[in-house]
């Protein structure tokens, strides 16, 4: 995976510095964006999420990791290329940029889809993990101290409904940022009104 990451990197770096100025920033993001959707098909597919010898290198026992791996890559930068091209040719201009009340009022939208995903996303694993369980019955699990749980138990919250959770918050906030911040044109930017 880390491997995979400075290609990545490098091949984003490539194509963005001739058409956006704040670099590090984009290639951050494309970092952050390429380990979520790893770990998104990594789990669709029941791989090991907690793998420290498949999250920095793809070893030979681990080759379905490294496909996965292989394929987020490609389509981030897939992605990235439609969008410059996109941008180039005039259809999407970047139309608007948050100010300070702006930023804040995101945040708070961001904190209340990740909320909504990992309640989403606890429930579903709860009522498939551990069967039928009434609501009181996880209230009187929640005010329990951690102390004596199965350690296996916290591994298996964190590899899925957690990472599930951050996965459905962060295509929830890019959509709602590129909407937010871009303006779509349906015609050509060098075609003339007729009066």
């Amino acid at each position: 995976m880390l491997l995979i990451l400075i290609f990545l990197i490098l091949l984003s770096y490539s194509l963005l510095t001739k058409s956006n100025k704040k670099v590090i920033r984009n290639i951050l993001l494309l970092s952050g964006e390429y380990i979520l959707l790893s770990f998104l098909l990594w789990r669709a597919f029941n791989r090991a999420l907690l793998n420290p010898p498949a999250l920095l290198y793809s070893p030979i026992n681990n080759p379905q990791n490294m496909v996965m791996c292989i394929i987020a890559a490609l389509v981030i930068l897939g992605l990235l290329q439609l969008y410059i091209i996109i941008s180039n040719r005039g259809y999407i201009i970047r139309s608007t940029y948050f100010n300070k009340p702006q930023w804040v009022t995101f945040i708070f939208l961001i904190l209340f889809i990740f909320t909504g995903s990992l309640a989403y996303t606890s429930s579903y694993w709860t009522m498939h993990d551990m069967g039928n369980v009434r609501f009181d019955q996880i209230v009187y699990i929640m005010s329990q101290p951690l102390r004596g749980t199965d350690p296996l138990k916290i591994r298996e919250f964190i590899a899925k409904p957690l990472i599930s959770a951050f996965c459905f918050t962060n295509i929830g906030v890019m959509i709602i940022y590129f909407f937010a911040t871009h303006q779509l044109k349906f015609r050509t930017p060098n075609s003339v009104d007729k009066p």
